[in-house]
């Protein structure tokens, strides 16, 4: 649920109510997995919430191009 673009919430977050989650999750969801990353979410309701992003090392090689 967390994941997907632009969701109606209708809940009340720090006294406002929330009209949506936009897309940012969903934005970075696509792109960590293209990168064959993943996403760790860790969270304390009404807290906080921390997203740990890991993403593989790439180490670009040397073309040759004749």
């Amino acid at each position: 649920m967390l994941c997907k673009p632009l969701q109606r919430m209708g809940i009340m977050i720090l006294g406002l109510l929330s009209q949506t989650s936009g897309l940012g999750l969903y934005i970075v969801k696509e792109t960590v997995a293209k990168l064959n990353g993943s996403i760790l979410l860790n969270s304390l309701i009404r807290f906080w919430t921390e997203f740990t992003l890991y993403l593989p090392n790439y180490i670009p090689t040397k073309v040759n191009n004749g």
